[in-house]
């Protein structure tokens, strides 16, 4: 991959949130040093420098995380934390039903349990997720970016 081929797959992650090793990230910003040929990717969680010719490899590693939306890029704030609190009631009624069901399940059949707690750690990824959004949301508003 060149580095215009990375620099544009950079530019279409800023803003969105990937999967890498087993945390969700929320890319914020990327910058390279043409000197030390090197880019410095800006996470919510993390900030990794690596060198040009090592950033196709890094790449294939960020699996964008198709099932949550991205926060708006617009610079209208009262817009996205309406978008997110609807997003975050939704979400939570199905996370409620979920666990409803989930809860009635293993009642009715204690073999259900691995399978319940398997939805309770999907479950709690989500909440973190959506605490990172929260996160990020604040950190626009508190920079006005």
């Amino acid at each position: 991959m060149n580095k215009k081929n990375f620099k544009d797959q950079l530019n279409e992650m800023i803003g969105k949130t990937f999967q890498y090793g087993n945390s969700i990230h929320c890319v914020i910003s990327y910058k390279t040093d043409e000197e030390r040929e090197k880019c410095i990717l800006q996470t919510n969680l993390s900030t990794f420098e690596k060198p040009f010719e090592a950033m196709n490899e890094f790449l294939k590693y960020w699996k964008p995380t198709s099932s949550i939306m991205s926060l708006p890029t617009e610079i209208d704030y009262n817009q996205q934390v309406t978008l997110i609190l609807d997003e975050g009631n939704n979400l939570s009624s199905q996370l409620i039903k979920t666990l409803t069901e989930t809860i009635d399940n293993v009642k009715n059949n204690k073999e259900y349990i691995p399978q319940a707690q398997t939805i309770v750690n999907s479950t709690n990824t989500i909440v973190n997720i959506e605490k990172m959004r929260l996160s990020y949301l604040k950190l626009k508003i508190a920079f006005g970016k």
